[in-house]
């Protein structure tokens, strides 16, 4: 039996569930692109990268 998204996601930490719901905020706001520059990508995996390490400290 496979499970959804949203049951996995529920079974997470509370840490998990607001990096994975930060990451998919921003990954919304790219969504309108149809191809990403280098610059843009490089934004995304530094935002990304900032979320992790900010609520690892937390």
């Amino acid at each position: 039996m496979s499970k959804s998204p949203k049951e996995i996601l529920s079974e997470t930490t509370p840490q998990i569930r607001s990096i994975v719901e930060q990451v998919l905020k921003n990954e919304r706001e790219y969504q309108h692109f149809r191809k990403l520059s280098s610059t843009q990508e490089s934004d995304i995996c530094n935002r990304i990268i900032s979320l992790v390490e900010k609520e690892v400290k937390s």
